[in-house]
């Protein structure tokens, strides 16, 4: 055992030990038009432009557009770029072009200036001022381009130009000039004899790089240079940036030099893990985002400047670590998967550590001494001495936590928990755990006075002063991780997902629809913010007054080697915050405000919109679209520019004049709208990053115009044909209505004037003149000339009002004459019959001259009462009564008699056979019928009924003939 303890304590110095920075290359796969990247720029719609020796390409954080020769560009070879009030000025061998909104203008240096390089672009008093290598400078304005000599031909290679206290500073092969007027110009004598390379401002100070001279510094007097050491004194320094954080980018065929304001230079070169030594330009985006120009390797984005990675290729034991704890202020602790623990010195060596363990799932230092939870026990380590070990009783798996509570270090294995006092390890025997029951122990965490201990079936509270154990929660998914937010909520990784608990509720934290996401691996607090670290990256949250706001995702994009992460593998010391990968140590520098996480909404653009297959224009959307019914089918292509993280944007629409509401989030960056309906819209469009924040939404107005049969004035000429077809209809219905109507009312014509003719000869059958005659012929017999004379004298007035009424055009007649004429035939059948009856008729208040009737309408129903009535009965005088009154709005007349009544009437009828048929009623009631249908009067003939006194006992007939007023034909 002290042979092998020995062994061990012989420390295994890992010399040489590095870390790996991440970058990004983007090359002709992403369609980069080739990999020799002289310059970059960037316009307001947050498109990166690259310039290359074999063509201009404008990029979206994933593809690249090639801005074609075809489109004006002068030519494919790109010397360098600038952004300047919405226009891209593009540099070329012998030439420079203008580019505004896609649209390009060339200007050519001139025969003699062919081959001549342009290096730079500036804005200066209204004026385009041109740079190049060897001609000195141009100046472009009001579309017109002019030379302008310097006066050697060192100070014509000009490099880079800045402005400073208002007056234009040249840098040039001859040294540093400067210019007030764009026509005199002066050398700064302090700087003379050296070829710039560069010219970068910071907050405070002037840098100005060099070839092979070194890098120096000024203020902004300029009155005097300091220099600045860099890794070499004849370091071709091929440009300087800086950044918005004052830092310096230089850029040499031998890497980048990244310089602090404080004047810590990093030296980024292959061995850290950039692609290719020969960059040729760097560049920020406003992302804040470095990205280098190389020469071969395409464009190259530094992907996290403050993510180191440490594994096997940088001189680590191990690449999966598990855990880890800074020792001192020059050791960090660490433990492994596969290879135990091991510590790393400031100085870079790793040195392995004596504990007789594969595996190390916990580190911490209590008491003097580092403790560690392995796979085969827990061990305390003095640094000095041989590791100590500690086991429970019956122990069963590996051991997952060491970690200090109320001056007691907890111990938890997958199925025990116990402490650490006095030298000496206590169980929890009241406590139990197992796999089969309550799932084996994952971690903990202090929760007040009590212990909250994570297992892979469940949340449990555990209190070792009252020796409680009560289950919070069960979980279907393992618990792999659980902290104590500041808020005193507590955070629950499982392998499907985050949850919170405050206490009473346990609420379902999302964040990424990627199901790498869900499953989690650690959690750790550093102040108000929650770290997490995922299969699909890290996680960082922000407490916000209760609430938790996703503020950082690092993934791939941002540096990470492998998505993946190791479980409980965090910490956080001297502003770093470490964690383990699949692939190696990552540590993240965020300062102790823990404020560097800044994320930024992504740029939305319309990059294309096709109508029917057809694209359009630019202009053509100025002031939105306007289509027809039949070409509206729209394919619209989304860039939502995100350039830290483009793959994790989605896209929302709304169409304001269909929907209230946006579209679900989609990766798809096409929106395709087919069949509109007729209408005005706004096309509402946003992008959203990964971690939540919205662009600025777009908006499209877009007007569909309804086909010629849904417009208002088609439809007002359907309206108006349909009226007229109506009208057409109803003229035609009432032209054919009075065709028949007037062929009906020609048939009831001639009907009627056929009854009235059967009514006239009703009213003088050969009967009723054969009798009238010898009633005549008896009284001159009888030598009673009175009665014969009274008799012949009514003879005549009748049958003279009965022709004088069939003479009436309308056979209409007062009914004061209709009353006379009723009343010379009661006096003839009266006198013919020798006072068989009386007769009477009663006027109550009508006034018979104004009222007209039909003629010969009473006569037919007397002449039955008399007839079938009255005279079958001898045994008793008969009466006929006749009464016209008015009742409501009706004309009534009533023809009674006292005869022996219709039955009786009908009976004898049946069984009397004589050539005498009276059709009087009949004609009449036919009459009225059609009096109703031709004149629409509303004439009403009710009986004859029979009228019987109270005993049952025959009284006679009633005729009731109603004439509403309205329909009584008035004399005026």
């Amino acid at each position: 055992m002290k042979l092998f303890i020995s062994i061990i304590f012989a420390a295994i110095s890992l010399a040489g030990m590095a870390q790996d920075y991440s970058f990004i290359t983007y090359s002709n796969s992403q369609g980069l038009p080739q990999s020799q990247v002289q310059c970059i720029t960037q316009d307001d719609n947050g498109y990166l432009w690259v310039g290359t020796l074999g063509g201009l390409a404008k990029f979206n954080g994933k593809t690249f557009t090639t801005f074609p020769l075809e489109n004006g560009l002068f030519n494919n070879r790109i010397s360098c770029l600038q952004h300047i009030k919405n226009t891209i000025w593009v540099g070329h061998e012998g030439g420079i072009t203008e580019i505004t909104d896609d649209k390009a203008q060339t200007y050519s240096l001139g025969d003699n200036d062919r081959t001549v390089s342009v290096t730079d672009f500036i804005l200066y008093q209204g004026k385009i001022v041109v740079s190049t290598e060897g001609s000195g400078l141009y100046i472009i304005s009001n579309k017109r381009i002019t030379k302008v000599t310097l006066r050697n031909e060192d100070a014509s290679t000009c490099r880079d130009l800045e402005i400073i206290n208002n007056q234009l500073y040249i840098g040039t092969r001859d040294g540093l000039y400067f210019t007030n007027d764009l026509t005199n110009f002066k050398r700064v004598e302090a700087f003379k004899d050296r070829s710039i390379s560069g010219i970068a401002l910071t907050k405070n100070n002037i840098f100005i790089s060099t070839f092979f001279k070194g890098l120096f510094r000024s203020d902004f007097k300029l009155s005097k240079f300091d220099s600045i050491p860099v890794q070499a004194t004849d370091l071709y320094i091929g440009s300087i940036n800086s950044d918005a954080s004052s830092q310096l980018w230089l850029v040499s065929p031998e890497g980048v030099i990244r310089m602090s304001a404080e004047l810590k230079q990093l030296n980024l070169d292959e061995s850290k893990g950039l692609p290719v030594n020969a960059i040729n330009c760097s560049f920020q985006d406003n992302e804040g985002n470095m990205w280098f120009g190389s020469d071969g390797k395409g464009l190259i984005r530094f992907a996290n400047q403050n993510l180191q990675m440490y594994s096997t290729k940088t001189g680590m034991p191990s690449d999966l670590i598990l855990s880890g704890k800074k020792l001192n202020s020059k050791t960090y602790l660490f433990g492994s998967y596969d290879k135990g623990a091991f510590k790393m010195n400031l100085n870079g060596t790793c040195e392995k550590i004596p504990i007789p363990a594969t595996t190390v799932w916990d580190i911490d230092y209590f008491n003097g001494n580092a403790w560690f939870a392995t796979d085969i026990g827990v061990f305390s380590w003095d640094m000095k001495s041989e590791p100590k070990s500690y086991t429970f009783d019956k122990a069963v798996g590996p051991y997952r936590v060491v970690r200090p509570f109320r001056n007691k270090l907890i111990v938890a294995g997958e199925e025990q928990i116990g402490y650490i006092e006095n030298g000496v390890l206590h169980e929890y025997t009241k406590f139990k755990f197992n796999l089969n029951k309550n799932g084996n122990i994952r971690d903990i965490a202090f929760y007040f006075s009590s212990i909250l201990v994570a297992t892979s079936k469940g949340l449990y509270e555990i209190n070792p002063v009252k020796n409680k154990q009560t289950l919070l929660k069960s979980f279907k998914a393992s618990i792999s991780s659980i902290e104590i937010d500041n808020e005193n909520r507590v955070w629950i990784g499982t392998e499907n997902g985050l949850m919170i608990f405050d206490g009473i509720n346990y609420k379902t934290i999302s964040y990424s629809s990627k199901s790498g996401a869900r499953f989690i691996n650690f959690i750790h607090r550093v102040d108000k913010h929650i770290f997490v670290g995922t299969n699909d990256g890290l996680y960082v949250f922000e407490n916000v007054e209760g609430s938790q706001v996703l503020v950082k995702h690092i993934g791939t994009n941002n540096g990470l080697i492998n998505l993946e992460s190791n479980i409980n593998s965090a910490m956080f010391e001297d502003g770093n915050f470490w964690f383990g990968t699949s692939d190696g140590l990552a540590k993240l520098h965020i300062g102790n405000e823990n404020n560097s996480f800044t994320d930024f909404p992504p740029k939305l653009n319309i990059a294309r919109v096709l109508v029917n297959y057809k694209e359009l224009s630019p202009a053509e959307l100025l002031n939105g679209l306007h289509l027809t019914y039949s070409k509206n089918n729209l394919i619209i292509d989304l860039d939502g520019i995100s350039m830290e993280d483009p793959e994790s944007v989605t896209f929302q629409y709304w169409i304001e004049g269909e929907s209230d509401k946006w579209s679900p989030p989609t990766l798809n960056p096409t929106i395709i709208l087919s069949n509109l309906d007729a209408g005005d819209y706004i096309l509402r469009i946003r992008a959203i990053s990964g971690t939540k924040k919205v662009s600025e939404i777009q908006s499209l107005p877009i007007t569909i115009t309804p086909p010629f049969w849904r417009t208002w004035w088609f439809y007002i000429i359907v309206f108006v044909l349909i009226a007229l077809g109506i009208r057409y209809y109803f003229r035609l219905q009432i032209k054919r209505e009075r065709e028949r109507n007037y062929k009906i009312n020609l048939e009831n014509k001639s009907r009627l004037l056929a009854l009235e003719q059967q009514s006239l000869n009703a009213s003088m059958n050969r009967h009723f003149i054969f009798n009238s005659l010898n009633s005549i012929q008896y009284f001159i017999n009888t030598q009673d000339r009175i009665s014969a004379n009274r008799y012949l004298t009514n003879f005549a007035k009748l049958i003279r009002k009965n022709l004088d009424s069939a003479a009436e055009g309308d056979n209409v007649v007062t009914l004061q004459q209709e009353l006379e004429r009723l009343e010379l035939y009661l006096s003839l059948e009266a006198m013919r019959f020798k006072d068989r009856f009386t007769y009477e008729i009663r006027n109550q208040n009508i006034d018979t001259e104004q009222v007209n009737v039909p003629a010969m309408l009473l006569q037919p129903f007397v002449e039955n009462s008399i007839i079938h009535g009255i005279l079958p009965d001898e045994t008793k005088k008969g009466e006929i009564l006749v009464i016209i009154k008015a009742i409501g709005d009706q004309l009534e007349i009533c023809i009674d008699d006292n005869g022996i009544g219709i039955d009786f009437s009908l009976n004898k009828k049946a069984k009397f056979k004589g050539d005498h048929k009276s059709q009087g009623m009949e004609i009449t009631s036919k009459r009225i019928d059609l009096i109703r249908q031709m004149w629409n009067k509303d004439y009403e003939l009710i009986g004859p009924f029979q009228m019987t006194n109270p005993d049952r006992s025959i009284k006679g007939t009633r005729v009731l003939i109603k004439i509403p007023y309205e329909n009584l034909e008035m004399n005026e």
